[in-house]
């Protein structure tokens, strides 16, 4: 089933109310290091020759968990998220779906999520960088309605209005 909700074009593969984003706790820490590490290290590699664990638990540690969420279907965890709040944005920093659950209509639905959750906190717009050479989120995005607002050095800054 397709539908059209403000500009938003999404592919309803999976039921939503399945669908579950819920808070990170320190409890999931080695979750999302790992999801982060399972979705992103091919297009990491890519642009920097390798994966760095190390620089990757500087930024996703017990100290910042907490502005993760952790996004789970049917009560099995397939991803995280990281969002931040501006006046008028969304900054939509990170979302990771474990390989073996992408391509099932989780990041449509997810899209949807957060467009509602714009709306709702009267935000104007979606912000948030992938790497260029992230040639399947990209197609996610621009599929979703999302444009490429701004082109940097490793990323290509996307954009959606609300």
């Amino acid at each position: 089933m397709k539908f059209l909700y403000l500009g938003l074009l999404t592919t309803m593969n999976i039921k939503l109310e399945k669908l579950k984003i819920r808070q990170a706790s320190i409890d999931d820490l080695f979750f999302v290091l790992e999801v982060q590490k399972a979705a992103m290290s091919p297009a990491t590699i890519r642009v920097y020759g390798s994966w760095n664990n190390d620089l990757q638990k500087k930024s996703t540690n017990e100290e910042t968990i907490s502005t993760y969420e952790v996004i789970s279907f049917s009560g099995r965890d397939i991803g995280a998220l990281q969002i931040f709040k501006t006046k008028t944005a969304f900054e939509f920093n990170r979302l990771y779906i474990l390989p073996k659950e992408q391509s099932k209509g989780y990041g449509s639905s997810i899209m949807k999520v957060i467009l509602e959750r714009a709306l709702k906190a009267e935000k104007k717009e979606i912000h948030f960088k992938v790497y260029k050479t992230n040639e399947r989120a990209i197609d996610l995005y621009k599929k979703n309605g999302c444009y490429i607002a701004e082109e940097l050095d490793l990323h290509f800054k996307m954009s959606y209005r609300v």
